[in-house]
């Protein structure tokens, strides 16, 4: 049963809290390289059902709460592999002291 609701409504990895304030971050500069890779992951996660549309912060933090945002960006992958990924970098921000990751804030226990 906890295996049927954490996939439909999510698991608990231990976040702490949630963040304060939201904040957004810019897109890693890889992601300019080839832009159509990101807007064509972006359209198949949004088929599958695992991204909603496009919210503005104001609206997404009315409808959701505070909230954080990762920056997408790509990894060239080996020459077999013809199409790079977008990583999910849930340790960004680093050294930032006053911003909290979401790895941050899970429980490492």
């Amino acid at each position: 049963r906890h295996i049927i609701d954490g996939i439909r409504n999510g698991f608990n990895v231990g976040i702490s809290e949630p963040p304060t304030i939201s904040h957004t971050f810019e897109n890693h500069s890889s992601s300019l390289l080839n832009p159509s890779i990101i807007d064509s992951y972006i359209l198949s996660e949004q088929a599958a059902g695992r991204y909603s549309i496009g919210f503005s912060p104001a609206d997404l933090e009315q409808l959701i709460g505070t909230f954080r945002t990762y920056p997408l960006g790509l990894v060239p992958k080996t020459s077999l592999e013809q199409v790079p990924h977008s990583p999910r970098t849930l340790s960004y921000p680093r050294n930032l002291s006053d911003i909290q990751s979401v790895n941050a804030g899970i429980n490492a226990d």
